[in-house]
């Protein structure tokens, strides 16, 4: 009877660290990054010369997962989520974008952020993709590192 006892309070101690960890790595996001991103875009297997671009990209990051885009040298806005990847530092990403200058940019995205130098910097990658029968396999990603 006492092993099992300690077993659950063990896992239970580990799961109230985790979402500590979890939600101080959350707080740690929160507010407004700024930096150089690169997007990319690949139709066919042949880069678009038309997607591509380097700028500023602007992120607001909601302590509760919300995350809003509001610059972006590609014109383009976007709002979404954030939830607990597989290490505290990393969490998942699932945003949409819109009024994209660059029309294939004007979807839905998933990817990573890397919260990198304890706090001080934001890595981003987010991917998207277009296959399907009869249509052009296409193949959209923004990558950058963000500071405050």
């Amino acid at each position: 009877m006492r092993k099992p006892l300690l077993r659950w309070l063990a896992l239970s101690m580990f799961v109230v660290q985790a979402a500590a960890a979890s939600a101080q790595d959350s707080a740690a996001l929160s507010g407004d990054w700024r930096g150089q991103v690169q997007w990319y875009a690949t139709i066919d297997a042949k880069p678009d010369t038309q997607g591509h671009s380097v700028g500023i990209l602007v992120l607001s990051i909601d302590p509760r997962g919300k995350l809003v885009v509001s610059a972006s040298d590609m014109g383009c806005t976007g709002l979404g989520l954030f939830s607990a990847g597989p290490m505290p530092s990393i969490k998942t990403v699932d945003i949409t974008f819109s009024d994209c200058s660059y029309a294939g940019y004007n979807r839905r995205f998933g990817g990573t952020m890397l919260l990198q130098e304890q706090g001080r910097r934001l890595k981003l990658q987010f991917n998207a993709q277009n296959i399907g029968l009869g249509k052009k396999t296409a193949f959209f990603e923004l990558k950058g590192v963000l500071t405050r």
